[in-house]
């Protein structure tokens, strides 16, 4: 896909297909039943996809609530993302977040006396939280098996109990499988005690007070584990990207987002017998056209792609051209077709599953999976995104997508 203006562009950005989100999400809602609701997971930069914009768009598509890992990113969408409506940070509250989780009303996860009791005294010292009404808000996780954050299972009764003792609401329970993809036998014995947990619980009436559960990740939606709760939590595969292997993935139907669409700013003819590139690695064997491209590894193209290992594809020929010398901070440059000029377009990472250009071929090719990628492409990267079909960018003034 082209776009017109391409002056009005920078020479390196990110086209971020929100068309695409929204067919993502369309076909998970339809993998759930119709009472479920969505906690749409939007941490590390919406996985390097732009937060502010992501979060705003998904709100308005009508995903019911947001998640984040870290207060920071929380903060960030209540304050500059002016976001309304329920965000859950799913890491682990450190009793040193709880002033600014009160502060930033964010639904925090508490597995610990620590942070409860942290809570606890910044809700009794903030103003605002005193002329409420109602208590506030706070969702436990319980440990079935990933063993990284969460209360033990037969420590959930005595925890439960101090929340409640403390005038908190445990509004939600929760748990995080290990494996859903892969391990049927793992995930059963996780969902198997996770259901447990819920009949006891409910059977103890959780306090008098209303409380959700949720378990289900991108896998288990997948494998259609846990999707009859209050919520699941999309991640990975409302981005488009593979959890698993390409073949595998594919006849999903889901869309990748992310292109990293690139022109060279400068573009040269070296004779035979120079070097590029820090280190001298490639040397010139014959007249070579070389381009050099103002993205490195800073920017999130990741120096393990040096010397061949990636490669661009050209968008006027549609072939690829393998990256020379080794990726710098800032630049990357690449045996380039003799028709390239500062106007060519290539892309760094394609929006398709191709085992070369996409997230998962670049995470394939470095020994890393499509997370790793997409959550390293660096903030110094313009997003654009794309909405009906048209080129916009985000105002984080306004709050708007405008068109390019």
């Amino acid at each position: 896909m082209e776009w017109k203006g391409k002056n009005r562009l920078p020479s390196s950005y990110l086209r971020i297909n929100l068309d695409a989100l929204a067919d993502n999400l369309a076909l998970l809602r339809r993998k759930v039943p119709l009472g479920t609701k969505v906690i749409a997971i939007v941490k590390a930069n919406a996985y390097g996809h732009g937060s502010l914009a992501v979060a705003n768009y998904l709100k308005s598509a009508g995903v019911e609530r947001l998640a984040v890992a870290t207060i920071r990113e929380g903060a960030e969408l209540r304050v500059e993302g002016q976001i309304a409506g329920p965000i859950h940070m799913l890491g682990s509250m450190d009793a040193a977040a709880a002033a600014d989780v009160v502060k930033y009303d964010i639904i925090p996860t508490l597995c610990t006396t620590e942070a409860l009791d942290a809570l606890v005294a910044a809700v009794e010292n903030d103003p605002q939280q005193q002329q409420r009404s109602e208590p506030f808000k706070v969702h436990v996780k319980v440990d079935t098996g990933l063993s990284r954050v969460g209360v033990q299972p037969d420590e959930l009764d005595a925890f439960l109990h101090k929340c409640r003792q403390k005038k908190l609401h445990v509004e939600g329970l929760f748990t995080h499988f290990a494996d859903s993809w892969n391990s049927s036998d793992f995930t059963l014995k996780q969902w198997n005690l996770f259901n447990d947990i819920m009949q006891k619980v409910a059977k103890d009436n959780c306090g008098g007070q209303k409380m959700y559960f949720h378990a289900g990740n991108t896998g288990a939606i997948l494998k259609g584990i846990a999707t009859h709760l209050d919520f699941v939590r999309p991640g990975i595969s409302m981005y488009g990207l593979p959890l698993c292997d390409i073949e595998t993935f594919q006849p999903l139907e889901f869309k990748p987002l992310a292109a990293w669409v690139v022109r060279p700013t400068l573009v040269k003819t070296l004779a035979a017998g120079r070097v590029v590139g820090y280190g001298m690695h490639h040397e010139v064997q014959s007249a070579e056209t070389v381009a050099t491209f103002p993205l490195g590894y800073a920017d999130g193209y990741r120096r393990l792609l040096s010397r061949g290992k990636g490669v661009f594809r050209c968008l006027d020929d549609n072939k690829n051209y393998p990256v020379i010398g080794n990726v710098s901070m800032d630049q990357t440059t690449i045996s380039a077709p003799a028709h390239t000029t500062l106007d060519t377009e290539f892309l760094a990472i394609s929006d398709d599953y191709d085992p070369d250009t996409s997230v998962k071929g670049i995470a394939n090719k470095i020994g890393s999976h499509s997370y790793e990628v997409a959550v390293l492409l660096g903030s110094r990267v313009p997003r654009f995104y794309v909405l009906q079909d048209k080129l916009h960018r985000f105002d984080a003034k306004t709050l708007q997508f405008v068109p390019v």
